[in-house]
């Protein structure tokens, strides 16, 4: 709802999110967003990190970021849980 917009909770979210997932040892978040939105968390094109969709999907709107500075190179499709299937 806008009146709970552009109050800080869903970088508040992200940020803990990011946290949890660095201490779970996860070197990469992806997200399927707004290019609006994710940017602005350093989200980038996730082909960028070789990393694609397991169906057509704008590049811009298939994010990721690195959590950690780990040098591995990855190639992975990622394929999405039947539950969020369209």
């Amino acid at each position: 709802m806008p009146q709970y917009q552009r109050k800080g909770i869903g970088k508040k979210l992200i940020e803990e999110g990011h946290k949890i997932a660095k201490e779970l040892g996860y070197h990469y978040s992806i997200v399927l967003g707004s290019e609006n939105c994710y940017p602005n968390f350093n989200y980038i094109p996730a082909i960028q990190y070789r990393i694609k969709a397991h169906f057509e999907v704008p590049d811009k709107n298939f994010m990721a970021i690195k959590l950690n500075d780990t040098d591995a190179i990855i190639k992975v499709t990622v394929e999405y849980a039947k539950e969020f299937e369209m």
